[in-house]
């Protein structure tokens, strides 16, 4: 589905549910495309996700851990300025 979709905001939609679906897999390899992908889904409830896959027992791989550091601090970094440009409009 996602490379049939020719709507660019849908298939960035379907590219983050197919990052959250196989951040849990068995193949690592799918695991580190996840937690990269994560990185350009910088919303609260991805951020959740990745802490969670980053607590003691939840990632053991370390380039998959990585991975997941960067797109962590990715999402935080994007999450901040949306807050500052709340704080300016407000």
């Amino acid at each position: 589905a996602e490379a049939a979709e020719t709507d660019l905001a849908l298939k960035k939609q379907l590219a983050a549910l197919k990052a959250i679906a196989l951040v849990t897999s068995e193949d690592v390899a799918k695991r580190l495309a996840a937690a990269k992908a994560l990185g350009d889904t910088p919303q609260p409830t991805t951020r959740a996700l990745i802490l969670e896959r980053l607590a003691a027992g939840g990632e053991s791989d370390a380039a998959v851990r990585g991975a997941l550091q960067l797109s962590l601090q990715k999402i935080e970094a994007t999450l901040a300025w949306g807050e500052r440009l709340g704080v300016v409009f407000t």
